[in-house]
């Protein structure tokens, strides 16, 4: 049960590597006696770092104060059934006579569920930037493009369109430049029970350049996906998201460690050594080049210019258009763009 409890001072970034860590989508918030203090669930977590919270900042002022909890011996099954299914919680904290923790209940403890990841159908369209070079896998992409080679059988470009096959999507547009011919004639020779469409570059775009070419396409939102990553999550969660916040274009973002390999020197105000910390790690909440995009905003990408993404959003900021972060676990993001997890990837 202590699995899912967080001190009320950890930092946002404790929060996110424990709901990765237990698989869940709400913590208990204690304190140092384990008394209860309140809930907090990713929500909570990706509203905080959309209005500015650091990762470093501590979840005092972000978590649920007022939370719904249930006395030791006072309720049944039938009593928890029913307040699940009418409030929707993800949890119930249980609770002694003195406030401390004992147990928790959760809502698949309950409800037997067979909604999986994926299960609720999506209709929106999506675009897949397959025109670039593939810099970072040569030299296997001064021969096949990126988005043919293979994965488990298939190619990767095939691997992504089977996750969104999967939520019922059958609407793709494909953004072409380089080796664009083999990959239609990759294409023409498969029987696939979903329809394409190419928008080919006449020259390089960048990672946004080519939606300028889509203004007229589409009346609903869409998602745009790289076509070197495999990100595994409910979408249908991302376009919750993505309503109830408003947003113009929402970012699609993970956590990402990295550790430096060295012993790192903290230097004093007179540039004296002060300490020096061994192979110290570092968080970052990282884009993983998938979003969500209402089809208005696609008139801030200039016509027939290199435009990368970067620059889109910078100038969606500047014109005030709300850009919203939707974060997922480290785990359901594989950029396959990358030697070591293309070849993780290859493996499973």
């Amino acid at each position: 049960m202590k699995k899912n409890l967080i001190n009320c001072l950890s930092s946002l970034e404790d929060s996110i590597k424990l709901l990765n860590e237990i698989g869940k989508k709400c913590l208990i918030v204690a304190d140092d006696n384990l008394c209860l203090l309140g809930t907090l669930s990713d929500g909570d977590v990706r509203k905080a770092i959309l209005q500015g919270s650091k990762l470093k900042d501590n979840i005092s002022k972000i978590y649920q104060s007022n939370p719904f909890y249930l006395n030791q011996g006072f309720y049944n099954q039938e009593d928890i059934k029913k307040i699940f299914l009418e409030k929707e919680y993800d949890l119930i904290p249980i609770v002694d006579n003195n406030n401390k923790i004992i147990d928790t209940i959760y809502l698949e403890d309950v409800i037997v569920s067979n909604k999986n990841i994926h299960t609720e159908k999506l209709s929106l369209p999506v675009v897949i930037m397959a025109g670039g070079l593939g810099t970072r896998l040569e030299p296997f992409t001064q021969i096949l493009p990126k988005a043919l080679l293979p994965l488990n059988g298939k190619s990767i470009i095939e691997s992504i369109i089977t996750q969104f096959t999967n939520v019922g999507i059958k609407e793709f547009y494909l953004t072409l430049n380089h080796k664009s011919k083999i990959i239609k004639a990759y294409f023409e020779d498969l029987n696939l029970p979903y329809n394409f469409k190419y928008i080919e570059e006449e020259k390089a775009l960048g990672t946004a350049g080519s939606l300028h070419l889509l203004q007229k396409s589409f009346k609903t939102t869409f998602f745009v996906t790289n076509c070197d990553i495999l990100i595994d999550t409910d979408y249908s969660k991302i376009v919750e998201y993505h309503k109830e916040n408003n947003c113009d274009l929402t970012i699609v973002t993970s956590t990402k460690e990295f550790t430096i390999p060295y012993g790192a020197c903290y230097l004093d105000k007179n540039n004296f050594l002060d300490h020096i910390k061994e192979k110290p790690k570092f968080s970052f909440v990282v884009n993983t080049g998938f979003y969500l995009v209402n089809p208005g905003i696609l008139s801030f990408i200039p016509k027939n210019k290199f435009c990368n993404m970067t620059d889109f959003i910078k100038d969606l900021k500047k014109n005030n258009k709300k850009v919203g972060v939707y974060q997922i676990s480290e785990e359901d993001w594989n950029d396959i763009g990358q030697w070591d997890d293309y070849y993780k990837s290859f493996k499973k």
